[in-house]
């Protein structure tokens, strides 16, 4: 008589250690995608607003939350901070009674936007753009409004360039990084590859 005996220990054991690190594997690609995704939108969204990418990178750091494993979802949300118009590099003014102007060019398709503020103000200490609100002659902060582009986030939550360039980075991305984590894993519990 001939019999054939499985032992299915050691495969159970791999099992088990599977079932611990590919939790582990699929954060740390969860993780990677969306740093890739948001690196992704903040240099779109900073050539979006005319600024440079290190000034929304700086921003969006601590605006990134991780993946564990057991919650295998990461979150991004864009900074709420706005951008002084004055760093866009495009604003304009020849002085006292000339109005203040500046231009912006989205990549979005809704095309450009022109300011021509006939109030408007630039103050040196900070360098910054305003608009006289009063009817004083005085430049004092109280009466002057900050002139901003648009934020980040608000670039988020429209249908925006940037937020397409998020989205297909983050499909693009996700895929191939869960499919290197499992077979980390699988490696890693002792399966053959």
């Amino acid at each position: 008589m001939i019999s054939v005996r499985l032992d299915t220990r050691e495969f159970s054991r791999a099992l088990e250690k599977l079932a611990k690190e590919l939790p582990k594997q699929l954060a740390g690609a969860v993780n990677r995608t969306a740093r890739a995704s948001r690196t992704a939108f903040n240099k779109d969204a900073a050539r979006d607003i005319g600024v440079s990418p290190r000034k929304l990178k700086f921003d969006s750091a601590k605006e990134l939350t991780s993946a564990r494993a057991d919650f295998l979802e990461a979150r991004f949300r864009p900074s709420p901070k706005t951008v002084n118009l004055v760093e866009t590099n495009t604003v304009r003014w020849k002085g006292r009674g000339s109005p203040l102007t500046a231009s912006t060019n989205t990549l979005t398709g809704g095309g450009s936007s022109h300011l021509h503020a006939l109030r408007g103000v630039l103050l040196k200490s900070p360098l910054k753009a305003y608009h006289r609100i009063g009817k004083g002659k005085t430049h004092s902060v109280k009466g002057l409004k900050q002139l901003y582009t648009t934020s980040p986030r608000t670039l988020m939550a429209q249908r925006s360039h940037p937020r397409a360039i998020w989205m297909q980075t983050a499909n693009e991305r996700l895929e191939p990084e869960v499919v290197k984590a499992v077979e980390t894993a699988a490696a890693r519990a002792g399966f053959a590859q």
